[in-house]
Order: C-alpha cells, then structure tokens, then sequence
C-alpha cells in the first residue's frame, strides 16, 4: 500500500511539475449603463468606475484554465425631468468577481472565453434636485 502511494504521489507532482501556472494581477476600467424599464423618460449616461483583482492559471504551454477573484464597480447617471424638476442620481454596484476561463495563448496573444459568478457586496444610490 505504502509503495502504491509513494508511485501516486510521484506521479502526480511530475504531472504538476509539467504544467505551466501563472499568477498576475489585473485591472481596468467599467463604463456601463444600468437601465429601468420604467415608463419615465430618462436620460443616461455612463458612469466609469475600476476594476482590479488576482488572476491565477494552470495548464500547458499554450491551452491554460483561469480563475480570480475580481473587485469591480458599475454603475450609471441618470436625469429625469418630472413636473418641471431635473433630478439627477447616480447608482453604483460595487461586486465581486469570480471568472472561470479557458484560455489559447499562442506567441504573444491570449484568446479567452467563460463565464463569471458575480457577488454583489453594496448598492449606492444618490439623488439630487435640480430647480
């Protein structure tokens, strides 16, 4: 049993001796615009807000697998004029992040593709009136 597990445990590090594993931070900009479907008419424009976090990856030299954690905010500004009153507000999301990519990276470029699981930490709305 002793030497079953030994050969096992042999196998398996050379496996993750092969492989190639990344670790890199990462960062960038949001410019999104978060809509109602309400019947007020309103005008929006975008609110840009960062995005930072950690990415790590494993795999061969050019087919990896992708997962972090991501700290992003997102948001819009609105203007609604009700009874004469402009009033403009802002919301922001702020999340957290989780994406789960496949990832090509031939000779200085990288192809990737997946889902990501968002967490929703706070919401922020602001309003003001404009006579």
């Amino acid at each position: 049993m002793k030497k079953i597990l030994a050969i096992a445990l042999c196998f398996c590090s050379s496996i993750c001796l092969a492989q190639r594993t990344e670790l890199y931070a990462i960062g960038g900009l949001n410019g999104a615009i978060i809509k109602s479907g309400s019947s007020i008419s309103a005008e929006y424009s975008r609110l840009y807000s960062p995005t930072f976090g950690l990415i790590g990856g494993i795999g061969s030299q050019y087919v990896l697998g992708e997962t972090g954690l991501l700290y992003s905010t997102q948001g819009t500004k609105i203007t609604t004029n009700v009874g004469g009153i402009n009033k403009k507000s802002e919301i922001k999301l702020s999340c957290f992040d989780v994406p789960l990519l496949a990832v090509v990276a031939p000779e200085n470029f990288r192809f990737f593709a997946g889902p990501q699981i968002s967490f929703l930490s706070s919401v922020d709305s602001s309003g003001k009136d404009i006579k």
